[in-house]
């Protein structure tokens, strides 16, 4: 008989013993079902992959939580979902020591590892590497109570619980994208439609807050603008112009137009004091 037995617990795996796989048969020993509920979930729809199955096409791999094709997957599931890798690992049944790369890029890698085998760097590390060193400072048998329970809980809240969710959502639409690279800064989604009624709501709320924070011009400034001249009078324009007042509010008072305001500011034309002063209404 050529062909393999397969396991009369869970159906998947090559049987070992007494007709049993070696997952099946700890798990009957310690008193435990033989389907695991985890490992029976293995195939299932799974978000937008399979439960248990890493999606790799060589060169790009599948995100289950967003339905992309990235060439790696722990930065934007970070960024995008708010899930480390550890815990997208355990949330989609992945192996613990699995790679969230492609193929193509871990090969790379590889490659790039190798080729630093020898080269002084190399060298140094190997004369400064101490394994027994390494792992005394991994045994935390040495350790209190207390003080392995504080490394653990250190540990625990280094930054994970922190993370948020990044999904946009599109204020005027409702759809939601990932913001990978080159999409962080947007506000809308990228349709005519939503980009007009953005561009139409930044501008009401640019008017009201001008309106808002405008104050109006007091009856002595009112009556400085009407009476000085020459570089006096551009002192004082620049002083209410830093104060919030608008170029459309200080030019009636003065009698020129808000353009014939930006000329004067610009230096093409200085009122001289003996330069007669336009009718004012």
């Amino acid at each position: 008989m050529t062909g393999k037995r397969i396991c009369d617990g869970c159906g998947q795996r090559r049987a070992v013993v007494t007709g049993l796989c070696l997952r099946c048969y700890r798990r009957k020993a310690a008193g435990k079902p033989l389907v695991d509920p985890q490992v029976a979930r293995i195939g299932q729809i799974d978000g937008h992959g399979q439960y248990g199955i890493f999606d790799d096409d060589g060169s790009t791999v599948l995100c289950h939580e967003c339905g992309r094709r990235l060439k790696g997957l722990a930065f934007h599931v970070n960024r995008a979902h708010g899930m480390s890798a550890a815990q997208y690992r355990e949330a989609h049944g992945l192996a613990r020591g699995l790679a969230l790369i492609s193929a193509d890029l871990r090969d790379t890698r590889s490659e790039l590892s190798r080729s630093r085998i020898g080269t002084p760097a190399w060298n140094r590390f190997e004369a400064a590497r101490d394994p027994a060193a390494a792992a005394a400072a991994r045994d935390l048998s040495n350790f209190s109570a207390q003080v392995r329970l504080g490394r653990a809980q250190q540990s625990r809240a280094n930054g994970r619980t922190a993370r948020q969710a990044k999904v946009r959502t599109c204020p005027h639409c409702g759809a939601q994208w990932c913001p990978l690279p080159g999409g962080y800064n947007l506000k809308t989604c990228r349709s005519k439609e939503c980009q007009h009624a953005e561009r139409s709501a930044n501008a009401t709320a640019r008017a009201l807050k001008a309106a808002t924070e405008q104050r109006p011009l007091t009856p002595d400034e009112t009556q400085k603008l009407r009476d000085l001249t020459g570089h006096q009078l551009l002192d004082l324009v620049r002083a209410l112009l830093q104060d919030g007042i608008q170029q459309r509010t200080i030019a009636p008072a003065i009698g020129i137009s808000p353009a014939g305001l930006s000329r004067l500011l610009h230096g093409h034309h200085v009122p001289s004091t003996d330069q007669p002063r336009p009718a004012l209404p």
